[in-house]
C-alpha cells in the first residue's frame, strides 16, 4: 500500500511539473492580444451593417484613403466616401449594385453561399470589405437604399458619361438584363429577394442569389466590372460584447504563405465581426498593396504574334510540332473550387492544416508535454496492474505454502502413532 501511494505521489509531482513548465515555456498565442484601453462606450443606438465592394481594375491609392484597417467599424460617411472614390474613377464598363435585404455580417462565414461573388472577388485588383459600417441612429438617419441608389447613378453620371444606360432587376429576372454587345457603360440594380429566419432555407436562399449573380455578369460582354453588394438592415453594434476593439492582423504580423497561419488564427478572424471572407481580403498579404491583376487590354495585340502560341502557319514558317507543344486548357469547374475553397470547405482540394511543420515546431514544448503526460497515466496504471498481480502471486504462494506444511506435520504424527502401537504388540 505504501508503494502505491508512493507511485501516485511520484506521478503527481511530475505531471504538475510538466503543466507548469509547458505554460511557461510555450509560445504565446498570437491571437492574444492588447485590448485597446480606452474603449468607447457602449450604447444601445448604434447599429451597424456590412457591405463589400470589388473591380476588375485597381483603384490606386485606395488602401492608402483608408481612414484605418478595415476591421475596425467605419462610420457611415466613411464608408461613403471609400465607395464614392471608386466610383470617381470610372474605370469599369458595367457596375452592378446587388441590394440584399436582411444580410448580416454572420451569413458571409459561410463560403459556399457565395462561391461565384468570390471567384469574381478574387480575380478582382480592387477590393473592399466593410464588416462594419456603424451608424448612431439617435443622432443620424438610418440607411436607405433608394437614396444610394440615388448617389451612385449621381457620380457616375456626373464623371463618366450622362448617357448611363440603367437597368432594373427584381425577382431574380434575369430577362431584366438585355444582351448588349458595346461596352457603354452600364449601371444594374438588382433587387435581391428578403431572406428567411430559418437557418436552412436563408443557405438556400444566398446560394440561390449567388448563382444569380454568375448568370449576370456572365451575360455582360465586358470582363471590366465594379460589384458593390449593400442592404440597409441594420443590426444592434455591441462593440464591448466581440473583439472588434482587438488589434488587427497586420501586413508584417502575416508569412508569404497564408496556409503558414495557425489555425487558430484562421478560425479566430472567421468567426470574428470583423472581417468579411478573410481568406481573400485578411490572410492575402498582396491585397495590402497596389497591385493591378488584369491587364490593361482585353485582347493581346497582334501585330507582332508569337507563332509558337497563336497559329500553326506564321508568315511562311510552316511548324508540324504546335499541337504537342499547345498549352492544355484548365478545368474552370476545379479552379472555381479552388478559388473559393480555401480552408476545410473541399476536402479533396483545401489544403491540410494539421500537418503543418511550422505549427508543430512552435507548440513543441506543449506537444511533449501532452505525450509526456498521457505516457505518465498509462504508465502509471501499468505499474499497479503489475504490482496486483505480483501480490496476487506472492499470496497465493505463501498460502500454499501453509497447507503444505500443516499437512505435512499431520502425516508424520500418523506414522509415529502407528510405530509406537507396533512397539506395544
Amino acid at each position: 500500500m505504501k508503494f502505491r501511494n508512493g507511485i501516485n505521489h511520484l506521478l503527481h509531482l511530475i505531471i504538475s511539473y510538466t503543466a507548469i513548465l509547458s505554460i511557461l515555456i510555450s509560445p504565446i498565442d498570437a491571437l492574444e492580444y492588447d485590448i485597446q484601453k480606452d474603449l468607447k462606450q457602449q450604447r444601445q443606438s448604434l447599429r451597424s451593417a456590412p457591405s463589400f465592394l470589388f473591380s476588375t481594375r485597381l483603384i490606386p491609392g485606395l488602401k492608402n484613403s483608408m481612414p484605418r484597417s478595415n476591421q475596425y467599424p467605419f462610420s457611415y460617411k466613411e464608408s461613403k466616401r471609400l465607395i464614392n472614390s471608386v466610383l470617381e474613377e470610372c474605370s469599369s464598363d458595367a457596375y452592378i449594385i446587388f441590394y440584399q435585404p436582411d444580410i448580416q455580417i454572420d451569413d458571409f462565414k459561410n463560403f459556399t453561399n457565395f462561391g461565384n461573388l468570390r471567384y469574381y472577388m478574387s480575380q478582382s485588383s480592387t477590393i473592399l470589405t466593410i464588416p462594419n459600417t456603424v451608424i448612431d441612429i439617435e443622432k443620424e438617419k438610418p440607411i436607405l437604399v433608394e437614396n444610394e441608389f440615388d448617389n451612385i447613378e449621381k457620380i457616375l453620371r456626373i464623371n463618366c458619361n450622362s448617357n448611363l444606360q440603367i437597368y432594373n432587376v427584381n425577382n431574380l429576372n434575369e430577362a431584366d438584363v438585355p444582351h448588349y454587345i458595346d461596352t457603354k457603360k452600364r449601371l444594374i440594380f438588382i433587387n435581391l429577394p428578403n431572406l428567411s429566419s430559418d437557418k436552412l432555407e436563408r443557405n438556400n436562399q444566398l446560394y440561390e442569389h449567388d448563382l444569380f449573380s454568375q448568370a449576370i455578369l456572365r451575360k455582360l460582354p465586358t470582363s471590366f466590372n465594379t460589384v458593390i453588394y449593400l442592404t440597409d438592415n441594420l443590426i444592434p453594434y455591441k462593440p464591448t460584447d466581440s473583439d472588434d476593439f482587438y488589434l488587427p492582423i497586420t501586413y508584417k504580423e502575416l508569412p508569404n504563405d497564408p496556409n503558414d497561419l495557425p489555425d487558430l488564427i484562421k478560425l479566430k478572424t472567421l468567426n470574428s465581426k470583423r472581417a468579411i471572407f478573410p481568406d481573400l481580403t485578411v490572410f492575402d498579404k498582396t491585397r495590402y498593396l497596389d497591385i493591378e491583376r488584369n491587364e490593361k487590354g482585353e485582347r493581346p495585340s497582334f501585330d507582332e504574334p508569337d507563332y509558337k502560341d497563336y497559329a500553326k502557319d506564321y508568315n511562311g514558317f510552316t511548324d508540324d510540332t504546335w499541337l504537342q507543344r499547345k498549352k492544355p486548357i484548365k478545368n474552370e469547374d476545379e479552379n472555381l473550387i479552388k478559388s473559393w475553397s480555401k480552408y476545410n470547405e473541399n476536402e479533396k482540394l483545401s489544403p491540410d492544416y494539421f500537418i503543418n511543420y511550422k505549427i508543430l515546431k512552435e507548440n513543441a514544448i506543449l506537444i511533449v508535454s501532452v505525450v509526456f503526460f498521457t505516457l505518465l497515466l498509462i504508465l502509471k496504471d501499468f505499474i499497479i496492474l503489475i504490482y496486483n498481480i505480483l501480490t496476487n502471486i506472492s499470496n497465493k504462494k505463501r498460502g500454499k505454502t501453509e497447507r503444505t506444511g500443516k499437512t505435512g506435520k499431520s502425516k508424520a504424527e500418523k506414522v509415529k502413532s502407528k510405530s509406537n502401537i507396533e512397539k506395544i504388540n
